[in-house]
């Protein structure tokens, strides 16, 4: 309860029990309380341990086929504004990259959206769920970007430009042709 509300609880307490034998000490301890507030109030503020880390969260992903590129991307930008979450859907050469960025309740809501909701259409036309999404690597920032990018027809130059001065871009450039897990990810 705010603090507001306590002092008119126990100020309604007091005005009906006046000196009932019940609560002989009422109005007091509404004093008390009262002075308790104001003595809280003046305390200067201590600051928040989430606030001295980052706040923000950045996800990268690799998709493994987009069968309908129009009804992909536009779910994907329609749940990104939905959870306010940033980044990109870029689709280079054997190789399709999803980059999340945002408060990491938002980014685990996208994700979990991402794998349980109807996303794309399976080789016969039937709306099927995102099951070969596959996060690479996470990280931790303290600015985010405002925009959510759908590029279908970028390179892998043009994804490492968007990671730039991001944490994730070394494990980009693992994962697109330059380290371990060849068989998983195919090079761009």
């Amino acid at each position: 309860m705010s603090k507001l509300l306590w002092a008119a609880l126990l100020q309604r307490i007091a005005v009906r029990q006046g000196t009932s034998p019940l609560i002989p000490s009422v109005t007091s301890l509404y004093g008390a309380v009262v002075t308790l507030v104001h003595d809280l109030d003046a305390l200067p503020p201590k600051p928040s341990p989430d606030l001295r880390k980052c706040c923000f969260h950045s996800v990268l992903c690799v998709l493994d086929h987009i069968n309908n590129p129009t009804m992909y991307s536009s779910n994907v930008a329609a749940w990104a504004a939905e959870l306010s979450v940033f980044g990109f859907l870029a689709a280079a050469p054997r190789f399709i990259a999803l980059y999340l960025e945002g408060r990491p309740q938002d980014v685990r809501s996208y994700l979990t959206a991402h794998r349980t909701r109807f996303v794309d259409v399976d080789k016969r036309g039937k709306p099927c769920k995102e099951r070969l999404l596959s996060v690479v690597a996470e990280g931790s920032l303290e600015s985010i970007s405002s925009e959510f990018i759908i590029s279908l027809t970028s390179s892998c130059e043009w994804i490492a430009q968007q990671l730039d001065g991001k944490p994730l871009l070394d494990e980009f450039r693992k994962i697109s042709g330059h380290g371990v897990s060849q068989s998983l990810y195919k090079k761009c």
